[in-house]
């Protein structure tokens, strides 16, 4: 068979749109075939599904490429994002494969290219696009209405990203409706004379926006929206907004960033508008505000606050403030109480203020909503060492090991070592998580387990993952002296049974090592020399490591005295 050049993508109309012109591209300058497979979502987004609303039936049968994709894609090449050869050479890096696949989100840029000579090339491939003729008509009708035009377009994410299985994830694609306003009265402040064309999803964010502002404008004002179907719909709008003269968006939206590749504009990330400290305050006194007439607000409102609380500290991290926050995180959890973020966040500032029994309860249970969902494996991944370092940092200082309040879920130790578990199953974790369990074991004083930690942590996917595991473990295991000081005492016992000997000598001569103690080393030494052979690396020389910040794995603090959970920024 020729070789192909293939597009697919599994998300909404502007990742796929930008997959089939950047593939279309790539087939134009290296004489290719282009085909696009349109794979259908059987849970969700069901009018992505209804791609014969957009295309017509002459280009589907050239270009739609679905029954073969899947036995097809194993035999392709996927093509880098950003590659460092030239375009003429793409051929001969396929010799033994069947062709290519195109999958990002983003413009291709090859080697002898620029960028604006590929958007020009990206923005003639999508006139190409075999649309239905209604819609072809309607795209030029546009064209001659925004001749001239000075728009400004507000991209404003909600749909999806408020539904409760992605509402905590999505803060990438949210943005708070009230950075829009500000943004809207900061522009007419200076005179300007722009319209403002809001684009989303939602019709009461747009109904919020009009009925605020004379100036702003919406699809119905340019099209009408009654003679099409939502995919059709979904269409105008990008070419709508690439029309316009600006582009104001999330910034993380692959939707509005297509429109930024057609036009040539430059997107500005709406938050990019505002300090840190003046987007925090704003956001503030908006919920401060929303707060008091929360009992009466509707459930969609309620969600917005939600939304808007945890927008407040992914956009503002770093602000000093975190107890005044403390009610309106209580007012968020009260309106979506199953919200492993919420959680997350309100043991943060929990633990700053020095509750850090309730913090290490309400990590642990963000760690355990957010293995719920399928799609929140990362962010269990660091739920899960924050719930752990909270209970073996509470653990070595003597505190409670269970919740005065919450007598139900048992020892923390358990629960952190449960959740380590569980993290582990669902993927890998670049050792983190396998470091994060080891250390737990320990402090609870299970040698066997482990023993049998570090055995299964030989088998570890990568080369990568194993030094992360080890560098982890040299240097952050032992260093608290809490830590020590249990582990001196269990490790004396452990290190004179037969089966668990090796590795209680190995940790014991580490402990020694890093206090200078020599005649201990040689007591471990003599007492078990076979536990050098069996931990070999505990006893290399892992100083260098250990002094190395950049080289510690995300999600831990550096402030291993403190044991401070991170937050996921």
């Amino acid at each position: 068979m020729n070789k192909l050049i293939v597009a697919h993508r599994g998300d909404r109309l502007g990742g796929r749109l930008n997959t089939l012109v950047n593939a279309m591209r790539i087939a134009e300058k290296t004489g290719l075939s282009v085909r696009y497979h349109w794979g259908r979502i059987e849970r969700r987004d069901y009018e992505i599904n209804n791609y014969s609303d957009l295309f017509t039936d002459d280009f589907l049968k050239k270009n739609l490429e679905a029954r073969q994709f899947r036995s097809l894609r194993r035999t392709l090449i996927r093509v880098p994002q950003s590659p460092r050869f030239p375009i003429n050479e793409l051929i001969s890096q396929c010799e033994d494969a069947n062709g290519f696949l195109v999958a990002g989100t983003r413009p291709y840029v090859f080697a002898d290219e620029s960028y604006e000579a590929v958007r020009h090339e990206l923005w003639q491939c999508f006139h190409r696009i075999g649309f239905r003729p209604e819609l072809m008509e309607e795209i030029a009708k546009l064209s001659r209405l925004m001749q001239g035009e000075e728009a400004v377009a507000l991209h404003i994410r909600r749909g999806d990203v408020l539904w409760p299985r992605f509402r905590w994830v999505a803060l990438n694609k949210y943005r708070p409706t009230i950075l829009h306003a500000e943004f809207i009265r900061r522009r007419q402040a200076v005179g300007g004379n722009e319209k403002f064309i809001v684009f989303s999803d939602d019709s009461e964010t747009i109904d919020e926006l009009r009925g605020e502002f004379e100036t702003v404008k919406s699809k119905d004002d340019y099209f009408d929206t009654s003679k099409y179907t939502d995919i059709q719909i979904a269409l105008l709008d990008i070419v709508l907004m690439a029309y316009c003269k600006e582009i104001v968006g999330p910034g993380g939206s692959v939707f509005s960033n297509f429109a930024e590749t057609l036009s040539g504009a430059t997107l500005q990330p709406i938050a990019k508008i505002f300090e840190e400290m003046e987007l925090r305050e704003l956001l503030y006194q908006s919920l401060s505000e929303r707060r008091r007439g929360l009992h009466e607000a509707s459930p969609r409102q309620r969600i917005d606050f939600v939304m808007d609380v945890l927008a407040s500290f992914a956009l503002a991290p770093h602000a000093q403030d975190m107890g005044r926050w403390s009610p309106l995180v209580e007012a968020a959890r009260a309106c979506d109480p199953d919200n492993c973020a919420l959680e997350h966040l309100l043991a943060r500032i929990e633990w700053e203020q020095g509750d850090k029994v309730s913090a290490a309860f309400h990590y642990r249970k963000a760690a355990v909503c957010s293995q719920l969902l399928p799609v929140a494996r990362r962010f269990s991944q660091h739920y899960a060492l924050d719930a752990a370092k909270a209970a073996v940092g509470l653990s070595c200082k003597g505190m409670p090991l269970t919740f005065p309040l919450h007598h139900k879920h048992g020892n923390i130790l358990d629960d952190a070592a449960t959740v380590l578990e569980a993290a582990v199953a669902r993927g890998s974790s670049d050792g983190r998580m396998e470091a994060a369990l080891v250390e737990v074991r320990l402090v609870q004083g299970e040698m066997r387990r482990v023993s049998g930690l570090l055995e299964d942590s030989a088998t570890l996917g990568s080369s990568e993952e194993k030094d992360g595991f080890r560098r982890l473990f040299g240097r952050l295991l032992l260093t608290d002296e809490g830590r020590r000081r249990q582990a001196r005492q269990q490790l004396k016992v452990a290190s004179r049974q037969e089966e668990t000997g090796d590795l209680a000598s190995a940790l014991l001569y580490r402990l020694h090592r890093q206090d200078g103690e020599e005649a201990g080393m040689r007591r471990m030494l003599r007492r078990r020399p076979s536990a050098r052979e069996t931990y070999p690396w505990l006893f290399a020389d892992l100083d260098e490591a250990e002094s190395d910040e950049s080289s510690t794995p995300g999600g831990w603090s550096d402030e291993a005295a403190d044991w401070e959970p991170v937050v996921q920024r």
